[in-house]
């Protein structure tokens, strides 16, 4: 058995390689879905920003900025 690497650049060219492999003179491989990697979504960010400031000076700082916050719940 060989493999042979083929360009589709007509779907005719398509079907007929499909009815082929209907009497089973061809085997047709279709692409696999890529399997997602580690590192996917949040945690991939996680560490991405250069942090300057500590923990708790980033803590500190929100602290401050909530204080200033006008509350009227009236």
């Amino acid at each position: 058995m060989q493999t042979v690497t083929v360009d589709i650049l007509n779907e005719k060219a398509y079907r007929l390689l499909e009815d082929l492999e209907d009497l089973e003179v061809i085997r047709l491989r279709r692409p696999v879905a890529p399997v997602p990697t580690q590192g996917t979504g949040i945690s991939k960010l996680r560490g991405s920003l250069p942090l300057k400031k500590s923990v708790e000076e980033t803590e500190d700082d929100l602290r401050k900025l909530r204080d200033e916050w006008e509350r009227d719940f009236s």
